[in-house]
């Protein structure tokens, strides 16, 4: 039986025709079923079954050849939360042209919309992230404002940034919240709801 890791190539896999034989073969290996009216072509995945994984990988190549880079640029998850009517939503890209696995470099960039669901003008003061590597090394980053600015946010409508987050791990996680100070009130913390950072394949 094949590791559970094969598993996450076949969507790719699926865009060629070599590749949706190969994929149908790995789904059969996985619960143990024998390969069905195998073509003479192939005859090769019986006589060495690791050579399947060689050919899955480069089926999963030419996919993404085909694709183009927007595959590997896809939003991963959106993710969103609410505090006293502040929603924070979030997603988060891999930058592949800005990675290299070989210096264990992944870069990943970020969108984040903040909306006023509320009633009064609020303004968004501080900022506090909590960054967590492949390893389970914590990072964690403060400061005022975002990208240099501390919008006041009027009731309604919402503002939107995109930032970035290097790793030296293909997988991570990014939390934290921001600091909102509502005109007239006390400041709260809104929460920045956790998202993934991966790059694709990594996850089983």
């Amino acid at each position: 039986m094949p590791p559970s890791g094969i598993v996450s190539l076949l969507s790719p896999i699926n865009c060629t025709p070599q590749g949706r034989f190969i994929g149908k073969y790995v789904r059969r290996w996985q619960v143990s079923l024998p390969p069905t009216n195998l073509p003479p072509a192939y005859a090769w995945a019986l006589r060495d079954p690791l050579s399947i994984f060689e050919a899955a990988h480069k089926a999963a190549r030419m996919a993404l050849a085909l694709t183009g880079p927007a595959a590997m640029d896809a939003s991963m998850t959106k993710v969103q939360a609410t505090t006293q009517a502040i929603t924070v939503k979030a997603e988060a890209f891999y930058v592949p042209e800005r990675s290299s696995a070989l210096k264990n470099h992944y870069f990943f960039a970020y969108r984040i919309e903040i909306e006023n669901e509320g009633e009064v003008p609020v303004r968004l003061m501080n900022r506090h992230w909590v960054i967590t590597d492949g390893h389970g090394e914590v990072q964690e980053v403060q400061g005022a404002g975002v990208i240099g600015s501390q919008p006041l946010i009027a009731p309604g409508d919402k503002f939107a940034y995109t930032s970035a987050c290097p790793l030296t791990t293909p997988v991570g996680t990014m939390s934290g919240s921001y600091e909102m100070e509502v005109e007239g009130g006390e400041p709260f913390e809104a929460e920045i709801p956790a998202f993934t950072l991966a790059m694709p394949y990594s996850l089983n």
